[in-house]
């Protein structure tokens, strides 16, 4: 078994990065859907 500590912080940062930039994509996809659903004459 391999503890934790071992592996490389690098790895943790890059899974921090792709988690934060997965939340930023949700947020930016929501603000821009959110709107058009609450105007439907933007779907037309």
């Amino acid at each position: 078994m391999v503890p934790v500590r071992t592996y490389p912080s690098e790895a943790v940062h890059g899974v921090q990065r792709l988690g934060l930039a997965l939340g930023l994509l949700a947020f930016i996809h929501l603000a821009v859907g959110l709107p058009r659903v609450l105007q439907p004459g933007v779907l037309r």
